[in-house]
């Protein structure tokens, strides 16, 4: 996938590609290509505020049944801590 004035696809792509755009502390523009788990836990963060972590986790078990709940914890885990590294998202509270 590319993002670029002079890509402009004639067709739709087989599948979805799910992108977070944000901007770093320098605020220039970043592009983060998510997967389905990663564009999952956004949208579930985002419409249900106040969710607790615990609850995010069961509930991604729940809508990826085809994924092992230990892949998903870890997977979950190391995204919300590489968007905190990269400043995406200020404080996130676990418990």
């Amino acid at each position: 996938m590319q993002i670029s004035a002079d890509f402009q696809p004639q067709q739709p792509a087989s599948s979805p590609h799910f992108l977070l755009l944000y901007r770093d502390l320098a605020d220039e523009v970043k592009f983060i290509k998510l997967n389905q788990l990663s564009a999952l836990l956004l949208f579930q963060i985002q419409t249900k505020p106040g969710i607790r972590w615990a609850e995010l986790l069961a509930e991604l078990c729940r809508l990826l049944p085809t994924q092992s709940s230990t892949m998903i914890v870890s997977n979950a885990g190391e995204f919300v801590q590489d968007l905190a590294k990269k400043a995406v998202i200020r404080a996130f509270q676990g418990a």
